[in-house]
C-alpha cells in the first residue's frame, strides 16, 4: 500500500498486476474545509465553527466545538453531519434542523478524521493513537482499533462498509476487517463460530433470548 500528497490511499500488486484498488482519503484540514452531501447541501468549517447550507439554500451556524475544527462529513442520506475537532470531541449534528444529537468522546487528543460507513451505519475517527469505530445511531464506542504509531491523519470505510483503511501522519497505511459490522446474517455466522470455538451450544432457552428462536 502507498498513500500520497493527493490524499488516495492505494492498494498494489508486488506480482504482475501494477494496480488492484484506490481508496479515497481526502486530507483533512480546518479554515476552508468543506464536505457536500448528495443533494448538494455544504458544510464549511470556519475556525471552531461550521456553516452548514442545506440544499434548499436555508443555513444554519453549527457551534459545539471548543477548538478549531479538523473534519466534517455528512451521512449518506444526508440527513446528519459528523465534525471531529482538537477539542478531543466529535458531535453527530441534525443537518434539518441544525443542532447537535450526540457528542463522542473517547479520544484523548485532537480527533483529525471522521467519516461514516457508505451503508450510513458506523462512524469511523482518527485519534493521536486509535482509530475508533462507533456506532451511528447511538454513538456507541464499539471498537478502539490500535495500529503503528499515530497520529492518525484519516480513516475512511471500503464501499463494503466492513473495510476500515487509516494512515498516519507518517503515512503508514493500515486495514481492520469490522466483523461486527455487518448485517444480521453475518453476525449470526459470526456468533456461530465463536460459539464454536467454546465447544458448547445454546440451550433453547439461550436461542429465545438471543436469537428470537
Amino acid at each position: 500500500m502507498t498513500a500520497g500528497e493527493d490524499g488516495t490511499v492505494r492498494l498494489w500488486d508486488a506480482g504482475t498486476r501494477p494496480h488492484l484498488e484506490k481508496t479515497d482519503l481526502p486530507p483533512p484540514g480546518p479554515a476552508g474545509t468543506v464536505a457536500t452531501s448528495e443533494d448538494g447541501a455544504t458544510a464549511t468549517v470556519e475556525d471552531d465553527l461550521v456553516r452548514l447550507e442545506r440544499a434548499d439554500g436555508t443555513t444554519a451556524e453549527l457551534a459545539g466545538h471548543r477548538l478549531l475544527v479538523n473534519a466534517v462529513a455528512f451521512s449518506p442520506d444526508g440527513e446528519r453531519l459528523v465534525t471531529a475537532g482538537r477539542d478531543h470531541d466529535v458531535i453527530l449534528w441534525d443537518v434539518e434542523s441544525g443542532r447537535s444529537l450526540i457528542v463522542l468522546r473517547g479520544h484523548f487528543g485532537s480527533v483529525n478524521d471522521a467519516r461514516f460507513s457508505p451503508d450510513g451505519r458506523w462512524i469511523v475517527t482518527a485519534g493521536p493513537r486509535s482509530v475508533g469505530v462507533w456506532r451511528a445511531v447511538n454513538g456507541e464506542l464499539t471498537r478502539v482499533l490500535v495500529g503503528p504509531e499515530g497520529p492518525f491523519t484519516a480513516a475512511t470505510f471500503q464501499p463494503d462498509s466492513r473495510t476500515i483503511v487509516a494512515v498516519t501522519e507518517a503515512g503508514v497505511v493500515t486495514t481492520w476487517e469490522c466483523r461486527i459490522c455487518g448485517e444480521i446474517p453475518e453476525l449470526l455466522v459470526l456468533a456461530d463460530e465463536r460459539l464454536a470455538a467454546t465447544g458448547r451450544t445454546l440451550t433453547p432457552e439461550e436461542r429465545e433470548l438471543y436469537l428470537g428462536s
